[in-house]
């Protein structure tokens, strides 16, 4: 439900947004969104939050392997997903042409998709457990960045909108289906709920830094949008790759006679 609290702002601000600053510029839109903030910070004095009863978790002895996957996983995943999305405004200039107003209709596709996907893989991970889940999310994100790649290293006119269309939304559903089962996997393990969903939270933010720097790089060094494309790819890969490492780990051992 936070996820999808988080992708709804995305599928109808981040559109909004790309809109208003075409239209008014970018300085009166985001003094819009400070009033916005300011006006929900009041609201909250309103309704304050209810006290946790609950009492301090006993200290639980958790895996160091386990959370260090984990957290791993999350830094790739962001630092990729962020090495395409702090640049989508140029790849997609280059891949379909779009301006503004384009650009903000790839980005409502974007948010519902992500929508579908939080939805999506918190269903399958209470099922199956968070790994199918995740092994789905990225693979669909890194191949839908590849696509991108290609897309604009070969495809143009009416065929490259079409085809970017269909990998923002590849995109968009499988990089917001990560979060929930990753938050699964940190809950399980029974220790500090509030602590260990935090370290998530704070290595998600460190990729995304650190995917602008990667993007900003391969973008100033390549000149090309495909490259970053396919750098993203890659780093998503990597992630797919740490997802394999846990499911192993999680195999029990054959007996031996």
């Amino acid at each position: 439900m936070v996820v999808g609290g988080s992708s709804a702002g995305t599928a109808f601000g981040v559109p909004l947004g790309t809109v208003a600053g075409g239209v008014i510029g970018w300085r009166p839109a985001f003094f819009g969104i400070t009033a916005l903030a300011v006006l929900t910070a009041a609201a909250t004095a309103f309704f304050p939050p209810q006290r946790d009863s609950r009492p301090a978790p006993a200290p639980v002895a958790i895996p160091r392997g386990t959370v260090a996957l984990t957290l791993g996983t999350t830094l790739l995943w962001a630092t990729g997903s962020f090495t395409f999305f702090t640049y989508v405004g140029v790849i997609l200039h280059q891949t379909a042409s779009v301006g503004a107003f384009g650009r903000a209709g790839f980005l409502l596709v974007f948010g519902i998709a992500g929508l579908a996907g939080a939805a999506a893989a918190g269903w399958l991970a209470d099922r199956t457990g968070p790994l199918p889940a995740l092994a789905g999310g990225l693979t669909l994100t890194a191949a839908s960045l590849a696509g991108l790649g290609l897309i604009a290293a070969l495809a143009a006119g009416p065929t490259a909108v079409v085809a970017s269309i269909a990998a923002i939304a590849g995109y968009g559903f499988g990089t917001w289906a990560i979060t929930p089962p990753q938050r699964q996997r940190l809950l399980s393990t029974g220790g500090n709920d509030r602590f260990l969903l935090s370290l998530n939270a704070s290595t998600l933010y460190a990729g995304v830094g650190l995917g602008g720097a990667i993007g900003g790089m391969t973008l100033a060094l390549s000149r090309s949008a495909a490259a970053v494309c396919w750098a993203a790819a890659g780093i998503e890969l990597a992630a797919l790759a740490l997802v394999g490492r846990a499911a192993s780990r999680k195999k029990p051992a054959r007996r031996t006679l």
